[in-house]
């Protein structure tokens, strides 16, 4: 071999090692954001009567969380430092 076709070669091995990464975090977040089935938590996590424990349950993720979870037919015990927040969110929930 040449110096020219190492020097190619070497290139092209640079490439490869700072390419290929990139495609597999692409084909990742396609996998996980358009192609995975949706995760049964009932399925997974019910013996019996499910229960799920939502902290935080009056504004944000865990608001959001909760309302997952009564979608997917969970028994929920909320907590929050508020009660009146509380009694909204029960509210929106029944």
């Amino acid at each position: 071999m040449d110096m020219e076709n190492i020097v190619q070669a070497l290139i092209t091995m640079a490439g490869l090692y700072v390419v290929v990464p990139r495609l597999l975090s692409v084909f990742t977040f396609i996998n996980k954001v358009f192609l995975r089935q949706k995760l049964d938590l009932k399925q997974r996590y019910s013996k019996g009567e499910s229960y799920a424990l939502v902290t935080g349950c009056t504004s944000g993720i865990g608001e959001a969380l909760a309302h997952a979870l009564a979608e997917e037919g969970f028994n929920l015990i909320l907590v929050s430092r508020t009660k009146s927040k509380l009694e909204t969110v029960e509210k929106q929930l029944i």
